[in-house]
């Protein structure tokens, strides 16, 4: 005997992409993501279909994509857009890459957009040194990009003409790569406010 089942509305696989569609106000999908660090001083919720987060006075908040993990090459892409970003002390809106295991586990590499005495994308690993490289950046929205092939890991910044890697000397790693978005902001600060958007897989 066949048993058949009928589903109205077939269930869609989950898949790393997000587009950060919902109802304005709901939590991100906890089966796409799961808090890595939160301070009372922060939100993180859909806005018009995508990803709003909102830090202040030395507040972060950051969310660990658990759908998929990449121990080899990887493309990994978002939009950004500042809502608020206040020219106080700093703040940041970041694309960020944990090395969860192997020799490397525990090194972090990073880029976004960020206020650090002056608006810029920021290029920034912590390895055993922690490493930055700052490119003037006064767009308010603009798309980020970090890859691997092999062991090298690279950057690039998208603010209306294309991609450009305005840095390439990241120390190289191997070891299981987490996709994490976070937002952080200095003590004292105002509110800052990102929008973020379309991530994707390539």
């Amino acid at each position: 005997m066949t048993i058949l089942f009928y589903a109205a509305n077939p269930i869609e696989p989950l898949t790393f992409d997000d587009d950060f569609t919902g109802n304005n106000g709901d939590p991100l999908d906890p089966n796409r993501w799961e808090v890595l660090l939160s301070t009372p001083t922060n939100s993180a919720q859909i806005n018009n279909n995508k990803l709003r987060m909102n830090v202040s006075g030395g507040g972060d908040i950051g969310y660990k994509n658990i759908v998929q993990t990449f121990p080899a090459n990887f493309d990994i892409q978002i939009d950004w857009d500042v809502i608020s970003g206040p020219s106080t002390t700093w703040w940041d809106g970041l694309l960020r890459v944990n090395i969860i295991d192997g020799v490397n586990a525990g090194w972090v590499y990073m880029i976004g957009r960020t206020y650090a005495g002056g608006h810029i994308i920021r290029y920034q690993e912590f390895t055993p040194i922690q490493a930055y490289h700052d490119v003037a950046a006064p767009q308010t929205l603009g798309k980020v990009r970090m890859t691997r092939v092999g062991t090298h890991i690279q950057a690039y910044h998208d603010v209306g003409s294309g991609w450009v890697s305005s840095f390439d000397n990241f120390t190289d790693s191997a070891g299981t790569a987490q996709i994490i978005i976070v937002m952080t902001s200095g003590v004292g600060n105002p509110n800052a406010t990102m929008d973020f958007d379309n991530l994707i897989s390539v």
